[in-house]
């Protein structure tokens, strides 16, 4: 690696981290970390940089570079992906994608150490195969949601408006990034963008597979909360109860038991659910599905 190029790397990495949200303490602790990784170790970076570009990355690859060099893996896992946003900027550049969506993508890199932190209590990330989505667009934040674009997979055909939408059909899917609340004029404002990005014309699909979208849910979220409002706006399809649910984490953090009692209630979402579970309520998921012409929702109410 050229010292030029790792000049570019370094400040373009500390340049993101800094725009994404990190803290000034965060990166001051990154840094050194990141340095070592281009002082120590620039040719076996260079290659998962590639191997990145070409799509044949992974997590392995990652604590390959970073064990030798003595840093913790999480750690060592986040410092080198601040470090391959470089490559991934000029990707995005190539492909001439808006400077705002490629940092509003690269946010994710901060989703997830804001997951390590709280689950396990320490700064870095553990979800490469996750992030690494973010590097070649394969998946983009617009505004609050993330998206992409995936095959339609619920057996039976959706028809609505005169549209009608088959298994194997390729429609927007919907991600939701776990670092702030989901009002739903940003939630609206996020589909708007979605169908520009992707160029549709029309009335186009978009689909979501969350727990956010399980039925049940409306046993204890408030009609008028931005949980209902988020469900409102997708007709359901397939859904499942799934009793303790691994997705529990996401409300109340990773933790060695999830009994109800156990549980903390220190938020408004926590205490319903919390409540919910004392009652004998369980968890699950749901796939859903609404229709879009760029503005609105044309096959029922948006929330």
């Amino acid at each position: 690696m050229t010292n030029e190029k790792y000049a570019a790397v370094y400040a373009h990495a500390l340049e993101i981290a800094e725009k994404t949200g990190f803290t000034a303490e965060q990166i001051g602790e990154l840094a050194p970390a990141m340095t070592m990784v281009l002082e120590k170790a620039p040719e076996p970076f260079e290659a998962l940089e590639k191997a990145m570009l070409e799509g044949q990355d992974n997590a392995d690859m990652v604590y390959a570079l970073t064990r030798p060099l003595g840093l913790e893996d999480d750690f060592g896992m986040l410092a080198v992906c601040l470090l391959l946003t470089h490559a991934s900027h000029e990707l995005y550049r190539k492909k001439g994608i808006a400077e705002d969506i490629y940092v509003d993508s690269m946010k994710d890199i901060r989703v997830w150490t804001g997951t390590c932190i709280d689950n396990r209590q320490h700064l870095g990330v553990y979800q490469y195969g996750w992030i690494r989505n973010f590097y070649k667009a394969d998946i983009v934040r617009l505004g609050r949601l993330e998206f992409h674009i995936v095959p339609y997979t619920h057996d039976e055909p959706y028809t609505a408006c005169g549209v009608t939408v088959k298994k194997g059909d390729p429609v927007i899917n919907t991600h939701i990034p776990a670092d702030g609340h989901m009002e739903p004029e940003d939630v609206r404002d996020a589909f708007r963008k979605a169908y520009r990005y992707f160029g549709k014309t029309g009335i186009t699909p978009i689909v979501c597979h969350s727990w956010l979208l399980y039925p049940k849910n409306r046993l204890f979220c408030k009609p008028e909360s931005r949980m209902a409002a988020f469900l409102d706006t997708f007709t359901i399809l397939e859904s499942k109860d799934i009793p303790n649910s691994g997705d529990l984490w996401r409300v109340f953090g990773h933790r060695p038991t999830y009994e109800p009692d156990s549980l903390p209630d220190d938020t408004p979402l926590r205490r319903q659910l919390k409540e919910h579970l004392k009652n004998g309520g369980t968890m699950g998921e749901g796939y859903g599905i609404f229709l879009h012409d760029g503005e609105k929702r044309v096959d029922g109410p948006m929330a």
